[in-house]
């Protein structure tokens, strides 16, 4: 009897212990928010690194890029959140053929010169895409929501078989657009940031 009840207080103690790690981990997941609050997302633990760019369309008009990335290096996985607000003669007004042309632009670097999938949608009154592809051993996947002239892309890059994996999925599925005030203000890393290509 004493034996039994040994063995059940270790057993509550070690599932108590798991919870305990379950909810430390889910606690270690940081919320980025956008410049003027245009947006919220749930990134991984890891450092945080931020890059502004400053950047001009082909017609000479300059817009600016603000870029949020946590690499955790674990076979190159990468999440990345960014966004811009586009000036008129970049051909925001036209959404879809907008996103069409940054798609088929980032379609280049991939297996077979393509997407796997592609998926459109809308999200808060935004047209939206999703793409999945492989470039090399590393699987992708791109979501990107447009609304009025503002842009917002997610990226993942990890192992094959990995894009869908939960903490992908939460990544994707916490973006939320014009959340309201920054929470926090990262100061630029002076890197390069990823390059979009865009007109």
């Amino acid at each position: 009897m004493l034996r039994s009840l040994c063995s059940l207080v270790i057993a509550a103690a070690m599932f108590a212990l798991v919870l305990a790690d379950d909810a430390a981990a889910q606690e270690l997941w940081q919320t980025v928010t956008g410049p003027d609050g245009s947006f919220t997302v749930e990134m991984p633990p890891g450092k945080v690194s931020y890059f502004r760019d400053e950047l001009k369309t082909t017609k000479g008009t300059p817009y600016t890029s603000h870029q949020y990335l946590v690499d955790l290096g674990q076979g190159q996985v990468t999440y990345i959140a960014q966004t811009a607000t586009f000036p008129d003669d970049s051909g925001i007004s036209q959404p879809k053929s907008f996103m069409e042309g940054f798609l088929s632009a980032q379609a280049k670097k991939l297996n077979g010169g393509k997407w796997n999938s592609v998926k459109w949608g809308t999200l808060q009154g935004a047209v939206t895409v999703e793409a999945f592809g492989v470039e090399g051993e590393t699987e992708k996947r791109c979501f990107e929501a447009v609304k009025g002239k503002n842009a917002y892309d997610l990226f993942y890059w990890g192992p094959r078989g990995t894009a869908t994996s939960a903490e992908a999925n939460r990544f994707f599925s916490s973006l939320k657009i014009a959340a309201g005030t920054p929470q926090r203000v990262l100061p630029s890393t002076g890197a390069e940031p990823l390059q979009r290509d865009r007109p």
